[in-house]
């Protein structure tokens, strides 16, 4: 921790400081230690130069400001949503399904034949496990 007479040295020398704390540039900073370097925050209307520390703390911005502006974000995206659903909706109307046409005679499916074959099959693979089964109780 510096003492008192360090920090009240370090602020009293000549050259450029920082408009919020007094630290001097090139210097240590009375209160962290570090050497200063002083930067002016873009888009002020005043250039006021602020050391590393004090830049930080200006540039950005307070909490009640970054919930604001998430706030006014999500209303313009759910904005952008809504006259997204409504184009689609006013969209869809203008598209039409083709009306429906009088039943016709369906197309038949050939099932005699096939069904036959598959159903012979189905019997003749069921007699022959019935079969292995019996032999097996016989064996036993």
């Amino acid at each position: 921790m510096k003492t008192l007479e360090t920090v009240l040295k370090t602020i009293s020398l000549e050259g450029d400081t920082c408009d919020n704390c007094k630290a001097k540039e090139g210097i240590e900073h009375p209160i962290r230690g570090m050497k200063v370097k002083l930067k002016s925050i873009p888009g002020e209307s005043i250039p006021n130069k602020y050391c590393q520390i004090c830049f930080i703390q200006k540039s950005t911005k307070p909490k009640t400001e970054k919930k604001k502006d998430m706030l006014l974000l999500i209303k313009k995206f759910s904005l952008v949503i809504a006259l997204i659903c409504a184009l689609l909706l006013v969209l869809s109307i203008s598209v039409y399904a083709q009306p429906p046409g009088l039943p016709g005679d369906p197309a038949q499916a050939p099932i005699d034949g096939g069904l036959g074959l598959l159903a012979a099959a189905g019997g003749a693979y069921a007699y022959k496990k019935l079969k292995d089964k019996n032999k097996e109780d016989d064996l036993l």
